[in-house]
Formats: structure tokens, C-alpha cells, sequence
């Protein structure tokens, strides 16, 4: 139980009574974007990061702006990085490949873009599609202009890519670069 427990992780901003409280904070978008932080959700993660007595941060971006906008010293802040799970992404077959592309894109070249649809991970992206289509490529944006993926197809989703894109203008950590590189 919590009680006895010496140190509980929170990986979404709470706290518990008791142990040493270590908040894992991806990242500081609402901040860094301007966002109102008295809406809920965001007060909600301000209240736990109050009460944390460690952090967890998955890039040195995210622990220098927990410094600036919350005056967190560096002495408890720890870097923990992401990576992607080696039996999940790995460079996938041609065949593999081959059918994808046939199966979505009609066999053409194609920009893969991962992620919800929100202004500061996708600004322009009306542009970027306009431009790859200009090019000759297709996009392939899953559950937002494309289908949605089970994991081994996003491996092959990847794998195929001419090329991923993510033009985000602020991130902690992007996972899904480490799980592009992955698959080749």
C-alpha cells in the first residue's frame, strides 16, 4: 500500500500522503505557449507540482523550464530520458512496407505525421500537406487524416515513410522521433 511505501511516482500529477512524492513532468507547454493555467487542468498540475518533493523530467528542456517558471532547483530535478521498446520498433520488412504503402497511399511516397491535431505541435501543418502534395507525396496522419494504427502498424508506418515530420514548436522529449529512428 501507499502507507508503506517509501517513495510513490506520480506520472500524472498527483501526490500521496506519506512517501517522498517524485511528479514525472514531461513537459511545460501550457506555460511556455501562454495558456490560462487557472483552468482545471492545469491548476491541478500546479497544485501537485507544489507539493512534489522530487521531479522527474524526460529532457533537460523540460528541467530548465521548471527552473524558470516554478523556481525548482536543479538539486531536485532528475533526467530521466524516453526511448522506444526495441520488440516494438524495429526497421520493418520491404514486403511489409510495400503493402502498407499500397494499402493506404496507393503505393506513392508519403510524410508520416504522429500526434493529435493541437496549434503548437502542428503550426502550418495546412501548408507542410499542401507542399508534400505539391512534391508528389501523400501524408499519412494517423486518427486525424489517415487510420488508426495498431502498434506493429505504426512499426510499418514508420518503416515506409519517405520521411517523418514533427514540427512542433515545443516539446519535453518526442517520443515518436526515438520510435522513427528505430524503424530506419
Amino acid at each position: 500500500s501507499i502507507e508503506d511505501a517509501d517513495v510513490f511516482i506520480s506520472t500524472y500529477y498527483t501526490v500521496a500522503d506519506g512517501p517522498h512524492n517524485a511528479l514525472m513532468v514531461y513537459d511545460l507547454i501550457p506555460e511556455q505557449m501562454g495558456y490560462d493555467l487557472s483552468r482545471p487542468e492545469w491548476a491541478k498540475r500546479i497544485w501537485a507540482m507544489q507539493r512534489a518533493d522530487s521531479f522527474l523530467v524526460n529532457s533537460q528542456t523540460t528541467a530548465d523550464n521548471l527552473s524558470r517558471y516554478y523556481g525548482i532547483g536543479q538539486e531536485r530535478v532528475s533526467l530521466v530520458y524516453g526511448g522506444a521498446n526495441p520488440d516494438q520498433f524495429y526497421p520493418a520488412p520491404a514486403e511489409e512496407q510495400h503493402r502498407f504503402r499500397t494499402r493506404y497511399v496507393g503505393g506513392q511516397p508519403y510524410i508520416l505525421l504522429i500526434g493529435s491535431y493541437v496549434p503548437y505541435k502542428f503550426p502550418n501543418v495546412e501548408a507542410l500537406i499542401e507542399v508534400a502534395q505539391k512534391s508528389g507525396y501523400a501524408t499519412v496522419w494517423p486518427g486525424v487524416n489517415g487510420p488508426r494504427l495498431t502498434t506493429d502498424e505504426l512499426r510499418v508506418a514508420y518503416s515506409a515513410a519517405a520521411a517523418f515530420v514533427t514540427p512542433s514548436l515545443a516539446e519535453g522529449f518526442n517520443i515518436p522521433i526515438i520510435e522513427a529512428m528505430a524503424c530506419g
